[in-house]
């Protein structure tokens, strides 16, 4: 039979929560750090370049212009 990981209380029913203490009843199967072992983790959609603040903005503004346009 299992228990509760917090207060021991039984939980035959395997309930996620637990119906005495409201918690968690049984450790987690995954860490939240597991998907960081596939390839598709590994990838990263973030660009880097090498641009000055000011070259940013003049890049930002010329595109809001040409959107108004």
């Amino acid at each position: 039979m299992s228990k509760c990981i917090h207060c021991s209380n039984p939980n035959p029913e395997n309930w996620f929560y637990c119906r005495g203490c409201g918690k968690h009843a049984s450790r987690d199967k995954y860490s939240q750090n597991m998907w960081m072992r596939t390839e598709r983790g590994k990838r990263t959609d973030v660009e880097f370049s090498a641009q000055t603040i000011d070259e940013s903005i003049n890049e930002m503004n010329n595109k809001r212009r040409e959107s108004y346009a």
